[in-house]
């Protein structure tokens, strides 16, 4: 297993290691954590079995990583479209 990323969920994880949702609750007992608890970039957890193979695939096979935390503002400063970009850009009416 890869070591978790920042803003990788237990969700997430789920997907990327055992192929299903349902195993984030497999996740969170397996290593004495609650459902909704943040982890720590770098952690290592012991995973499940992998229940659905497909998805599981479709990640390793692609090097995807499934990442859907929540990024605070600060770390978007920079990135993407800004309101410079959107006023000169696009015909606002």
């Amino acid at each position: 297993m890869r070591p978790i990323q920042k803003h990788q969920t237990i969700v997430d994880l789920a997907l990327l290691n055992s192929g299903s949702l349902e195993a984030f609750f497999d996740i969170a007992l397996l290593n004495g954590l609650e459902l909704t608890q943040e982890v720590n970039p770098g952690t290592s957890l012991l995973m499940p079995e992998i229940v659905e193979r497909r998805p599981v695939n479709y990640y390793q096979e692609r090097g995807h990583i499934p990442i859907t935390g929540v990024i605070d503002n600060e770390e978007l400063a920079g990135e993407g479209l800004e309101f410079w970009a959107i006023e000169n850009d696009f015909i606002i009416t």
